[in-house]
């Protein structure tokens, strides 16, 4: 589902249109946990800093605060 107002589709409307969507079962078949697990199984405590260090992630706020 594309929505031309903010150019992207947005992330958690991307399986909407699957019948019980909102099952966890119907999110792990399609990719749901898949970050987590490989984070927990292959990658160091440094690993994971450089990772978000790496995506530029901001604060939740909107205001554009840096995380850590």
């Amino acid at each position: 589902m594309f929505i031309g107002a903010i150019g992207c589709e947005p992330l958690q409307l991307r399986r909407v249109h699957l019948e019980n969507s909102r099952t966890l079962d119907v999110y792990r078949q399609h990719g749901g946990y898949e970050a987590i697990k490989r984070v927990l199984d292959s990658m160091s405590p440094d690993d994971v800093i450089n990772e978000v260090k790496k995506s530029a992630l901001r604060g939740r706020g909107g205001a554009g605060f840096r995380r850590a």
